[in-house]
């Protein structure tokens, strides 16, 4: 957690708590990554599933976009998300995001290999 701190006060990373009724339903963040790719920043987000589906995670991501591009002047965002999660896949190609690639096999979850989609988005254009 402390490195974490120090990352945002280094403007290196941003993170964005979802919270309602003293309780957080979601987190997301943006860190920038380092040397040669201190242009790109690497995408998380968590929603809790009381809150999926209700255009609140597209709103918050919009939201940490923005940031990224004025606090950490970032170039390109990138994400990782399962290929069989369609409706996390739609909501990052609602706010400007595209398939670039796919790991097969690139994540082990529930004792099962799961193909990994790769997603860019280009803050330049």
């Amino acid at each position: 957690m402390a490195e974490e701190l120090k990352k945002i006060e280094k403007e290196e990373s941003i993170h964005l708590v979802i919270e309602a009724e003293n309780t957080a339903l979601g987190s997301l963040g943006i860190e920038k990554k380092e040397e040669s790719k201190s242009h790109t920043g690497e995408v998380g987000i968590f929603l809790h599933k009381k809150i999926r589906g209700k255009g609140i995670g597209k709103k918050a991501l919009k939201t940490l976009i923005e940031e990224a591009e004025k606090r950490l002047g970032l170039e390109i965002l990138t994400l990782s998300v399962y290929e069989t999660n369609d409706a996390a896949k739609k909501l990052y190609r609602d706010v400007g995001f595209e398939a670039v690639g796919k790991i097969k096999d690139g994540a082990f979850h529930n004792q099962k290999y799961k193909d990994i989609i790769i997603m860019q988005k280009d803050l330049r254009n």
